[in-house]
């Protein structure tokens, strides 16, 4: 622990340095993004990270040219101040330059987002760059395997012959008028996805053209196309009717107020006072997640079938087997104990690197009825 405090005053004290010599970079935004990725890949989503991350997150922010609040810093670097108080500075320094991400949860992408501008409108080349980041920092995550964004070459029609193609494929699908496409921005991507029994038409090498419209009170979606490599259109979609969905908005008030109880546990007391229609356990509790699996899941599955608007961690949840812990198994204490011996004899980590993970993410899950585990 002495480490890591030694880390943090020091750290902090270079982040008071940086916060006068920023000056945006755009090679150094690229290192920056990558740095980001690897450790999301590594360690899971920013929010799950630890003090001694977040705080070299802010210094690789000013390195890459990111201004900070000089006021916020100058209190983190207070002595005797508790680290739930650090936590809060930290989150919030963050939270103030990128927000809290598009469905409630920052991400890398949301990082590159910030300078790059919306993930649904970048080049063939940011897109197919995020992909090769999952593949350099989790293997197989975004490979030719699974599906993944790539580039175009040679034996690919070009991207404007495409655009042309899918166009005039909507006008005439939709009635889509010169007017109608000029008020719309479109979106490009070329992605290789691989053959698999529910893929229909859609594998191989293809581009996917969305024209996002102004919102219209009561539709949500695109006007979309998938054409394949030689011109070839594969589909074609078109805005759809959007049902009002409560249970979307219950869930994301509950993903909000579960957001840093990791860190401040107090938090979701105080977020339950405010609003009693919360469930009375934070979502990424063991709890929480059994509590979603029983009740939620099959109301988000129905919601999605109905094609209403929900949440897309509502319906990744979804696919997970979350359950309260037979009476017969171990505790989760116990969990936490035998996964932290297991770190400790088999990957060889030392109680100090231990330390430097102080909020493990737990949850019971049942794969197999007979033989459910603990996931930590």
């Amino acid at each position: 622990m002495k480490r890591v405090l030694l880390f943090l005053l020091t750290s902090v004290a270079a982040l008071l340095m940086l916060a006068s010599t920023s000056a945006l970079a755009v090679s150094e935004l690229d290192s920056y993004y990558e740095s980001i990725f690897q450790k999301e890949y590594t360690l899971g989503y920013i929010l799950d990270w630890d003090l001694e991350e977040h705080v070299w997150m802010l210094g690789e922010m000013q390195k890459a040219g990111i201004e900070l609040d000089a006021e916020k810093l100058s209190a983190l670097s207070q002595e005797g101040l508790p680290e739930s108080t650090k936590n809060q500075i930290v989150a919030d320094l963050i939270a103030d330059y990128y927000g809290h991400g598009r469905d409630g949860i920052l991400s890398a992408h949301d990082i590159v987002a910030k300078e790059e501008g919306p993930v649904e409108f970048w080049s063939l080349e940011r897109y197919a760059w995020a992909s090769q980041m999952g593949e350099k920092y989790d293997p197989g995550l975004g490979s030719i395997v699974h599906g993944m964004n790539i580039l175009p070459d040679d034996g690919d029609i070009a991207l404007e012959q495409a655009a042309a193609i899918a166009r005039d494929h909507l006008a005439e699908q939709y009635n889509l008028t010169e007017a109608d496409f000029a008020a719309m921005q479109r979106s490009n991507k070329f992605m290789y996805l691989p053959y698999t029994e529910y893929s229909d038409q859609l594998y191989g090498r293809l581009y996917q053209f969305e024209y996002y419209p102004e919102k219209v009170e009561g539709f949500f979606g695109t006007y979309s196309v998938h054409i394949r490599n030689d011109g070839t259109v594969l589909s074609s979609g078109a805005p759809q009717v959007r049902s009002v969905n409560p249970l979307n908005e219950r869930f994301q008030a509950w993903m909000e107020a579960s957001r840093i109880v990791a860190i401040a546990p107090e938090s979701y007391d105080a977020a339950v006072a405010a609003n009693p229609d919360l469930p009375d356990v934070s979502l990424w509790s063991v709890e929480g997640l059994a509590l979603f699996a029983e009740e939620w899941a099959p109301q988000v599955v129905l919601s999605y079938t109905q094609k209403k608007d929900i949440n897309k961690i509502a319906l990744m949840l979804c696919g997970i087997p979350f359950s309260l812990p037979s009476s017969d198994a171990i505790s989760k204490e116990e969990a936490l104990r035998i996964s932290l011996d297991a770190l400790r004899t088999q990957l060889n980590w030392s109680d100090e690197l231990i330390d430097i993970y102080p909020y493990p993410s737990l949850s019971y899950r049942e794969y197999d009825p007979v033989a459910p585990v603990w996931r930590v």
